[in-house]
């Protein structure tokens, strides 16, 4: 069995993922009727913790297409599922705050509106037109990047959630900062700067890709 199987492949049981417990489970009699409330329109295959609710990861989205918007809700389902394996990482990793109040994402596209990917006081906003192959290989060759998915977009922004929780004190904002950069910096400078000067020599050697240089407090740590 498989993330994102909602049948076994061998014995043809429903599946759905529990993700209080990080397991695929058999949905018997007493949970059947625990489906997502997003199943069809997100393409959920999450386990409710009530009839007729939304699961642990759809009840994060406060923003999505409306019913109207067939392409924009086709998107919207891609983009749900790179959601879903980014959450359950780090719940596996142990990061607090994962819940409505404290996280939330904007699901919007930019087939109608400029949309600018990114992460704000626990709200991440992810561009649906990403989930478009050809539109994100084109967007990926201009900026001269290495990599770039969807599930790459919403692993960066939840790492910019993610950052400052495990972190406490003047002393681990200290070592912070020496492994990965200062947040501090203006973002607009470190962003200018990435685009007109690129990386410094080295940077092979400290962070995981170019774009990782320059920028640790915006978009591009």
């Amino acid at each position: 069995m498989f993330f994102e199987n909602t049948r076994c492949l061998a014995c043809d049981s429903v599946l759905r993922f529990d993700a209080w417990v990080l397991e695929l489970i058999v949905a018997g009699p007493r949970s059947a009727g625990l489906d997502c409330a997003d199943r069809e329109l997100a393409a959920c295959n999450w386990r409710a913790d009530a009839a007729g609710a939304l699961c642990r990861s759809c009840q994060l989205t406060r923003t999505r297409p409306n019913d109207a918007d067939a392409v924009g809700l086709a998107a919207f389902a891609v983009a749900e599922r790179a959601k879903r394996r980014a959450l359950v990482q780090l719940i596996e990793l142990g990061i607090p705050d994962l819940e409505p109040g404290q996280l939330a994402f904007d699901m919007l596209s930019s087939e109608h509106e400029p949309v600018s990917i990114g992460h704000a006081d626990g709200v991440v906003t992810i561009d649906l037109a990403e989930s478009d192959d050809a539109r994100r290989e084109a967007r990926r060759n201009e900026l001269g990047e290495p990599y770039r998915t969807m599930l790459g977009h919403l692993r960066h922004e939840l790492g910019h959630f993610a950052q400052p929780r495990p972190v406490a004190g003047e002393q681990g904002w200290a070592r912070c900062r020496q492994l990965f950069g200062d947040e501090r910096e203006d973002y607009a400078q470190t962003q200018a700067r990435h685009y007109a000067e690129g990386p410094p020599p080295g940077w092979q050697e400290r962070v995981v890709s170019a774009y990782a240089i320059d920028a640790p407090r915006g978009g591009l740590g």
